[in-house]
This record gives structure tokens, C-alpha cells and sequence, in this order.
């Protein structure tokens, strides 16, 4: 059902829906979700008299969202606040129709409801449109636990809702045993977050993944295959361990043609490989691009290539 609830808060928080090209309004206070259960919003947190079992309430000034209501009160808060936007770019839209999207559809970071098999996809990026997310509540509840929120069919982790967890270890984690892909922004904002065990099945990690975490390592597993742009964006992260032998592969910078992990050249040190793969890795452009450590050449006036963080695996 959250699943369902997030999508009407999206029409809250004004982004334009979009079906056969009208457009509905913009911001709603109070949303009928389901017989009997309405989407509250207000700019402090609920109080226990205010809505009735069943409900949820969106905080608009820390765009967290609470509910369903239970007996016992609000409960937690799901932060659903992502990656800040580049200036200047248009807002996200949220398309519809009775079948899942085609590829041409919509743009990138747009939304897409499938309202005959009520499936969400999104937000949309170059890849496409990825996995469907079922609107249907699932009787096993392993989509809704309150520390994590994964895709119906448990293949991606689509966020991290605790934002104090300060260490995570995802092969503890049962319902996180099928996972293979990080969504984008996944962990955003986990700040306090200072260490990750990864799986050995995740092949992909999305978009600014971990952005504003305070992780200052990582091991990558053996199976990842691709990190996507601004993964490690104004994180502490210094030292990189990769365990694959195919330099997995990395996105360009929005609006520029060389790969970007994010704001990290000065902080990372180290980037450890499989011995066997090293020259593979220094050899591959986008990560000696990523690795290089470079200087200044007065006499030539270029820069030059003076060492590597690529090292091999201690």
C-alpha cells in the first residue's frame, strides 16, 4: 500500500501528471488513496488526534511521510527527499497508460503508472525504464520493512529509510538475499552511514547511490558490472576495493564526456583491483581517467601523468 501512497505524494509535492496530455492540479491537501483513507499533509509532525486509522500525512517541510495510521499512532516517518536537481532542468512528469512503457516514452527522471496491471516504473533514466514496482500491497511484507524499501520482486533496493543507521550489512539481511541492483539515490543522505557490506549477487549500483553518506570505504563484489554517475558524491570515501576482474563500467558526468564517481579526487586514496586485472584496469579509459594522478608540466605546460590510486589487491 505505501507503494500507492507514494505516488499520490508525488502529485503533492507538484510534480505534473500527465495522462493523454491534461494535467490534474498541482497540490492536493487532502488525497483520497483507498475507501475510507486520506493522505494528510501539513508542515509540522502529525499529531495523534489528527487523522484516523488507515491515513497518511506528509510533512511538506521535511517531505517525509507517515502512515498508515494504526491504533498505536503514526509510527516512523519515510524520508522521501532525493538528490538535489541541476538548475534549470524541467520538472519530472508523470505519464500513464494500460500497458507498461515503451523505451520512446517519456524523458529521463519521469515517472510512468501501468494503471491496468498497476505497476510504477521510475524515474526513467538513460538505461530506461527498469523494473516494474507492483501498487498491489504484498501479503509477505518484505517491501515494506521499515529500514528499506525494495522492488516487488526483490531485485532492487529502491531506498534506505533510516537515515541513522550508522552500519549496514546487507548478508544479514534476509530479504535482501535476492538483490542485484542499488537504485539511484538509495542511500542519499545517509550521513551517519560509515560502513556497507554489499552482497555478493549486486551487479549494479544506480545513480548517487550513496551520495551525502559518510562511508569512507568500500568493497565492491565480484559481480558488479556498472556504477552510475556521482555514485560516491560529497561522501568520505578514501579507499575503493573492487573484487571484479572486468573493469565494471562507469557513467559520464551529466553534460560531459569523462566518468564521475563524484566530488572525491582529493579525498581517495586507494583503488584496490584483482592483481590478475590490474594492467586491465589502468588500461581502460574511464578508470584511468578516475585514477590518474596528474600535475602540472611547466616546460610542456600540459598535464602530466605522475603516478595511480589503482593498486593491487592487498
Amino acid at each position: 500500500m505505501r507503494k500507492v501512497i507514494l505516488m499520490a505524494v508525488a502529485v503533492l509535492v507538484a510534480i505534473t501528471i500527465s495522462n493523454c496530455g491534461k494535467e490534474t492540479e498541482k497540490v492536493i491537501e487532502r488525497v483520497e488513496v483507498q475507501k475510507g483513507s486520506q493522505i494528510l499533509s501539513g508542515n509540522d509532525v502529525p499529531t495523534t488526534s489528527l487523522g484516523a486509522v488507515g491515513d497518511y500525512y506528509l510533512n511538506k517541510t521535511t517531505m517525509e511521510l507517515y502512515g498508515p495510521k494504526t491504533t498505536e499512532g503514526w509510527g516512523n516517518a519515510i524520508g522521501l527527499k532525493g538528490a538535489q536537481g541541476e538548475k534549470g532542468k524541467g520538472g519530472a512528469t508523470i505519464l500513464s497508460g494500460i500497458t507498461a512503457p515503451t523505451t520512446s516514452q517519456g524523458k529521463i527522471g519521469d515517472w510512468y503508472i501501468d494503471t491496468q496491471n498497476k505497476h510504477l516504473y521510475g524515474p526513467k533514466t538513460e538505461s530506461g525504464w527498469g523494473t516494474g514496482i507492483s501498487l498491489i500491497g504484498s501479503g509477505s511484507g518484505t517491501t515494506q520493512k521499515a529500514d528499506f524499501l525494495v522492488s516487488d520482486d526483490g531485485t532492487t533496493l529502491l531506498q534506505w529509510r533510516n537515515k541513522n543507521s550508522t552500519s549496514i550489512d546487507m548478508t544479514a539481511i534476509p530479504e535482501l538475499a535476492t538483490v542485484t541492483k542499488i537504485g539511484n539515490s538509495a542511500f542519499y543522505g545517509c550521513g551517519d552511514l560509515s560502513s556497507i557490506k554489499l552482497t555478493e549477487k549486486i551487479t549494479t549500483i544506480g545513480h548517487s547511490a550513496f551520495e551525502d553518506c559518510g562511508i569512507e570505504e568500500i568493497r565492491l563484489p565480484k559481480n558488479i558490472t556498472s556504477l552510475g554517475r556521482y555514485v560516491f558524491e560529497n561522501t568520505n570515501i578514501k579507499n575503493i576495493y573492487i573484487e571484479a576482474t572486468t573493469p565494471p563500467i562507469l557513467y559520464n558526468a551529466r553534460g560531459g564526456n569523462n566518468p564521475s564517481l563524484g566530488k572525491i579526487d582529493f579525498q581517495l586514496k586507494n583503488v584496490y583491483v584483482p592483481a590478475s586485472s590490474l594492467n586491465a584496469y589502468k588500461n581502460n579509459a574511464q578508470w584511468k581517467y578516475i585514477t590518474d594522478i596528474t600535475g602540472y608540466d611547466p616546460n610542456t605546460q600540459q598535464q602530466v601523468v605522475k603516478g595511480t590510486k589503482l593498486k593491487a589487491m592487498p
